[in-house]
């Protein structure tokens, strides 16, 4: 059982089998919702693409939040941990989401009925408030397989996941067609089979969650979620706001235009999350056993393999996105260009991220929140401006400025307390 698993070999990432496991199960992810947009910019009008990719991005930025009160702390605290102490600390991150997860299902519910969305929104947010919360629940459960790198029972829960979710919307529309709305549901709902096989996996029974109750593990987690769960109210402004900038500006239809090239970078964006979410955990582990100096040159040396990877992706893409457009969705093809943009900005994303590391795994996320604020700030302001007189050119180079300004916020931050290597050996007391 994932419980029982002794977790991260003292192996470097690069080198290590797990490793290669979970980037296997990131390809898999990647490549399921690549196919999947890619299936559903063919299938559905721009406008209800556009839609869908707005209920998407509400799905995303609440796991995003999540993932930030309660996972990452779960990740950090639970690589090192034994069975027994994990087995108390997970069903205590799983009743945090649960609550979670009601008061935002609560909160749309009460939205859906004070503000008049429009008609083609009309129905969206109750019906996010019922599959949105299935799919955070699966996301957490990811993140903590991840943390104690139980990464063959992540593969097998994301293939059920995964695999179920194409086949069912995929014959959903050969059978009936279909519209944004029966695709959120198959994409929330299609998580349940996973999530039932991860609680398998644990041996934790769903109906006697609550008596797993206790409040000395629910400290625990906010004692280290509170910095990291705040962060996402700016990272959110300033990674995931232009989405709904833009449908609110330009409309529905400007969002699927953006998302059809987005599709060519979004298998990168989705890998670096999940290599983010492999890597915290394992040097959450090594820092108590590797010296310091030596995780900070690791960390920079994986980041440098990473980034140069990315670019030789990112230059094919930009080289040839007019005749995969063409290929793929031709009516999007024109917009090709912004394809340019979008990878200067996944290419700074990657830029910042041994910063953003080193900050998580001696926890002192502080600086990761202070370096939020200020980008979540310029981006807003910058966003407004720019998608109003540059439109989807604008929300693109929204995208640009906010990934930039993180990676300067940042490095400034480092180089105030020295080389990299330095600011992990300084950090690093705090551990302890």
């Amino acid at each position: 059982m994932a419980g029982k698993n002794k977790g991260f070999s003292s192996s470097p990432p690069g080198r290590s089998r797990k490793f290669y496991l979970a980037l296997a199960d990131q390809m898999l992810v990647s490549g399921a919702n690549f196919f999947l947009s890619v299936f559903l910019a063919r299938s559905l009008p721009p406008e209800d693409f556009g839609l869908y990719v707005l209920a998407f991005t509400v799905m995303v930025s609440f796991s995003g939040f999540v993932n930030s009160l309660v996972g990452e702390p779960m990740a950090v605290l639970g690589a090192s941990m034994n069975p027994q102490q994990w087995k108390s600390l997970l069903p205590n991150c799983l009743l945090f989401g649960v609550a979670v997860i009601g008061a935002f299902s609560s909160i749309l519910l009460v939205i859906d009925a004070m503000l008049d969305l429009g008609a083609g929104r009309s129905g969206l947010l109750p019906l996010l408030s019922l599959v949105a919360g299935i799919h955070v629940l699966y996301e957490l459960a990811r993140r903590a397989m991840l943390a104690r790198a139980n990464v063959r029972e992540l593969l097998l829960s994301d293939a059920m996941v995964y695999g179920a979710r194409l086949a069912l919307i995929a014959a959903l529309f050969v059978r009936l067609g279909a519209s944004h709305r029966e695709v959120v549901f198959l994409y929330g709902f299609s998580a349940v089979s996973g999530l039932f096989l991860f609680l398998w996996f644990e041996g934790i029974h769903p109906l006697r969650l609550h008596a797993m109750l206790a409040p000395v593990e629910l400290k625990k987690i906010w004692h280290l979620g509170r910095w990291t769960g705040v962060e996402w109210i700016p990272f959110f402004l300033s990674g995931q706001m232009y989405v709904f900038l833009v449908a609110l500006i330009l409309g529905d239809r400007a969002n699927g235009i953006l998302a059809s090239c987005n599709n060519l970078i979004a298998p990168i964006t989705v890998l670096l999350m999940g290599v983010s979410a492999y890597v915290v955990p394992y040097y959450s582990k090594q820092i108590h056993i590797m010296p310091q100096l030596e995780v900070a040159k690791d960390i920079k040396k994986f980041f440098k393999i990473f980034f140069a990877l990315v670019l030789f992706y990112c230059l094919i893409m930009c080289y040839f996105s007019y005749q995969i457009l063409m290929l793929l969705y031709p009516q999007y093809a024109t917009y090709h260009k912004l394809t340019y943009i979008l990878s200067i900005g996944i290419l700074f994303n990657i830029l910042f991220k041994p910063f953003d590391i080193i900050f998580r795994i001696t926890k002192n996320q502080k600086f990761i929140f202070y370096a939020r604020c200020i980008t979540g700030t310029l981006t807003f302001i910058n966003g407004i401006i720019l998608i109003k007189y540059l439109a989807i050119q604008g929300a693109a180079l929204t995208y640009v400025i906010s990934q930039a300004a993180m990676f300067v916020c940042l490095y400034i931050m480092a180089r105030g307390q020295g080389s990299v290597e330095r600011v992990t050996q300084r950090c690093a007391t705090t551990v302890d």
